[in-house]
């Protein structure tokens, strides 16, 4: 039993609890049934948390107990801050573990991990989740008839404007970039990743540590997906010094026309993704 309990975050998918024991803190974390895409987000972060351990990763938090029937992790507790003021540094160090969970792709527990959620692997797949959440979108519209003419104008124009830019960059594939529709990406390209990436699950302690947390959608992704959400998630979003830090990582993976091409749609198809989300 413990001492105290309280709540810290009531997301849309999970809750996060504060509980202490014995004057040491754990996170608890209570995963809802009610994800459209069918994940078991509990079973996906606690294999990707095992496959760091494994791998010697000491900035993410460590699994103490967990229920998959009823759906709840114990994790123990990242003694942290969250960041005011994104700097050079934090970015460099962001980086670097991007690139360091590609040291566990020979790691005995591999065959744990799967596909991160919305995993696509083509730019016709990632067009297919587009479309759906747009589609999702316009459904939910309906449901707000009853909010005051003008705002429910404004949102109407607003799906409208979503709707007709992904007619537009769907009609520049088609026209220009056929070829790119189902190239699928080779092995390299192919990346571990914690798939909701970014400043927004990122802790950084007394030392200028960053200690990275929330895994439930982490697996195998697409590594221009992956870049194309660092540039546009919404909370601590980089800008264009993004680019220019980041070179050595980018060069991974953009090596042709083709890759920067599909960089580019990748990154326009995921701002209709990142409006629709909001």
């Amino acid at each position: 039993i413990p001492d105290d309990i309280s709540l810290i975050t009531k997301g849309k998918n999970s809750r996060s609890f504060l509980v202490i024991k014995k004057n040491k803190k754990f996170l608890f974390k209570y995963f809802k049934n009610n994800d459209f895409i069918k994940r078991n987000r509990l079973k996906a972060e606690l294999n990707f948390l095992n496959l760091m351990i494994k791998g010697g990763f000491k900035n993410v938090p460590i699994p103490i107990k967990f229920n998959i029937e009823k759906n709840f992790i114990l994790l123990s507790w990242l003694d942290g801050r969250n960041i005011k003021e994104i700097n050079k540094s934090h970015i460099e160090k962001l980086i670097f573990f991007i690139k360091e969970l590609q040291s566990l792709r020979n790691n005995k527990l591999i065959n744990t991990i799967d596909n991160a959620s919305e995993a696509c692997f083509n730019l016709n797949d990632h067009i297919k989740i587009v479309s759906f959440r747009l589609n999702l979108l316009e459904k939910r519209l309906g449901y707000l008839n009853f909010l005051p003419s003008d705002i429910y104008l404004e949102l109407q124009k607003l799906v409208s404007l979503m709707s007709d830019e992904l007619i537009k960059i769907l009609l520049d594939i088609n026209t220009k970039d056929k070829k790119l529709l189902f190239l699928n990406l080779n092995c390299s390209q192919k990346i571990l990743s914690q798939s909701d990436i970014g400043f927004h699950n990122v802790f950084i302690n007394n030392d200028d540590d960053l200690l990275f947390f929330d895994f439930e959608y982490a697996g195998w992704d697409d590594c221009f997906k992956m870049i194309a959400d660092l540039i546009l998630q919404p909370e601590g979003c980089l800008d264009s010094e993004f680019f220019q830090i980041s070179k050595t990582l980018l060069n991974n993976y953009i090596k042709t026309p083709e890759d920067k091409k599909r960089l580019e749609k990748t990154i326009l198809l995921y701002r209709v993704k990142w409006t629709c989300i909001l």
